[in-house]
């Protein structure tokens, strides 16, 4: 839907959108986190899977990766509407 109504939708209201999904995001991650019966596990595995891939430069990477594709699948050299 967001490709589709993009040029419709003002730069206002798409920043409201941005963060209006990520509260849902966290009002359906956070009581999941909360019900996990060892709290100390999703703790040290979010901290842990932090610093690795940290470490790793994975960002960096995924970032090349997706150089890499919109260099390949976008004529002209625009970046129009990859993401």
């Amino acid at each position: 839907m967001g490709v589709l109504f993009q040029n419709h939708i003002g730069g206002r209201f798409h920043t409201i959108l941005s963060h209006a999904m990520g509260l849902c995001v966290l009002a359906i991650g956070f009581p999941s986190a909360i019900a996990t019966e060892d709290t100390l596990c999703v703790i040290v595995c979010m901290t842990a899977g932090t610093v690795l891939g940290e470490l790793l430069g994975i960002e960096a990477r995924l970032d090349a990766a997706g150089e890499l594709l919109r260099q390949r699948l976008v004529r002209g050299g625009g970046g129009g509407r990859f993401t």
